[in-house]
């Protein structure tokens, strides 16, 4: 099976950090979010990855360069994150995976293509409960509608799902759209999309609280979320340079960073190339020109 995994996003939620780093190359403690994701994936059966870039594409395209299994195709304007689409018909010929670039989470994929075989639908979403995000009706296994408002009763699609090729004959007749427009398509068209709920952990990168939960999670609650085996609560990248040992809480400092003997943190996520000379900083995301509340 392939896969398209979705790396184009300006990431405006989580400015002004993306105005620096794009999404995909994050830190999430000791690795970035796209090689996460890309890991996971080719180690749950996916032969070939493809991602569209737009936002910082020759830094990713760069980033990417060489790797087996990895094609990508840069967007000559944002497409959405149902036109991203329309970068692989050519390509994507069975049923294959479709995953945000926004989101890591522990799903058996496996599970998921199984019960998608077995309803031999166009498209299998992985659905779960998220408090305020629950837009989709289940009736069984077959999604009824989308709705604007959030219902207990209802779920959240995950960001992660697998399509028969079919789906390409519902693709507006536009450049630019969302995946919910696609889903819409099918639903009034009458054919069956299908919804599996699954549990399990799911982090959407996509604000500032959500970047700093998944640290505060991976290194002060000690979760394993992806086969890290960083022990926590701290995590000092070996490039960096560290005069100060007044933390507590978790503390994760990435690449060529310079912390001063004075500076104090608590539960803090220090940036790429951050050089911090003094302060006393707690539940934040601390950049050269920023500081951001996080908690």
């Amino acid at each position: 099976m392939d896969a398209l995994l979705l790396s184009a996003g300006y990431g405006k939620r989580l400015r002004p950090i993306t105005h620096e780093i794009p999404k995909p190359l994050l830190p999430i403690v000791d690795r970035k979010l796209i090689d996460i994701n890309i890991e996971k994936l080719l180690s749950q059966g996916v032969e070939r990855i493809y991602i569209n870039l737009y936002h910082r594409a020759d830094k990713l395209s760069a980033y990417l360069k060489g790797r087996r299994n990895i094609k990508w195709a840069i967007e000559e304007r944002l497409s959405g994150t149902g036109g991203a689409l329309l970068n692989f018909c050519s390509v994507l010929k069975r049923d294959f995976l479709y995953h945000s670039g926004d989101v890591i989470s522990a799903i058996n994929i496996q599970r998921l293509l199984k019960f998608h075989l077995k309803k031999n639908g166009i498209a299998t979403l992985a659905l779960l409960k998220n408090p305020g995000t629950n837009f989709i009706e289940l009736d069984g296994y077959r999604i009824r509608k989308i709705d604007a408002v959030s219902h207990r009763s209802y779920y959240t699609f995950s960001g992660i799902a697998i399509f028969s090729p079919r789906i390409f004959t519902y693709l507006p007749a536009k450049k630019k759209f969302s995946i919910a427009e696609v889903f819409e398509r099918i639903i009034k068209n009458g054919e069956a999309l299908w919804g599996l709920s699954m549990s399990m952990d799911w982090y959407n990168i996509n604000t500032h609280r959500a970047y700093w939960k998944i640290h505060y999670d991976i290194l002060k609650r000690k979760k394993n979320l992806f086969g890290n085996k960083i022990k926590g609560p701290m995590y000092i990248a070996p490039s960096s340079n560290v005069a100060s040992r007044k933390f507590s809480g978790f503390v994760s400092i990435a690449d060529n960073c310079y912390i001063h003997k004075d500076v104090k943190l608590k539960n803090v996520i220090v940036l790429p190339g951050t050089e911090v000379e003094n302060g006393n900083f707690k539940d934040c995301i601390i950049g050269n020109r920023f500081c951001i509340r996080a908690r």
